[in-house]
């Protein structure tokens, strides 16, 4: 009996995570909680010299994300079991990277709460860099580009040329002003 619950909450998930909205609401989970990092950072530099403390809707916000993420995962190792972390998996660095990132914004969320309910300890504060992590998240939307990566990995590819026709042009530039100026 205990076999056959795995089987269908596996199968459950499966049904769930291979679906166009699962795929799309994460991507818009992802942009939402970027947007949310981009105010939050807004507020801080704002405030920067105040002795305000952050709004508790940003607080809220993080952590709603936070557990949305650590679902959307658990959801997505439930449906593909072992073969998750297996080798033979195309996907193996994306779900390294999408496990790093959860893993990071739960120590966030733990410290955050471990420096704001606990001690006044400076040392802790460094520890607060692990949000910047949260940025990668955008990197992982690009898995769902497929048009942006192609053109992101166009502009890549033209810089070294890019650079040669720059450097043709500055020697073109110099002999003219040369030739001018005699």
């Amino acid at each position: 009996m205990h076999k056959r619950s795995q089987t269908r909450l596996r199968r459950i998930c499966q049904d769930a995570v291979l679906t166009r909205n699962f795929e799309l609401a994460t991507q818009m989970l992802i942009t939402c909680s970027t947007v949310t990092i981009g105010l939050e950072a807004d507020y801080t530099i704002r405030n920067a010299y105040s002795d305000a403390k952050e709004p508790a809707h940003y607080i809220v916000l993080n952590a709603l994300f936070n557990f949305m993420f650590v679902v959307e995962l658990v959801f997505r190792v439930v449906a593909e079991g072992s073969y998750f972390c297996s080798m033979a998996n195309s996907s193996l660095k994306w779900n390294a990277l999408d496990s790093l990132l959860v893993a990071f914004t739960v120590l966030d969320t733990i410290m955050t709460a471990a420096i704001d309910f606990g001690p006044d300890v400076q040392g802790f504060r460094v520890v607060r860099l692990i949000r910047l992590v949260r940025l990668l998240r955008i990197v992982r939307a690009l898995r769902a580009f497929r048009d942006l990566r192609i053109m992101v990995s166009g502009i890549v590819s033209s810089l070294k040329p890019f650079m040669w026709c720059m450097l043709l042009l500055v020697v073109l530039m110099f002999a003219v002003s040369l030739v001018v100026v005699q």
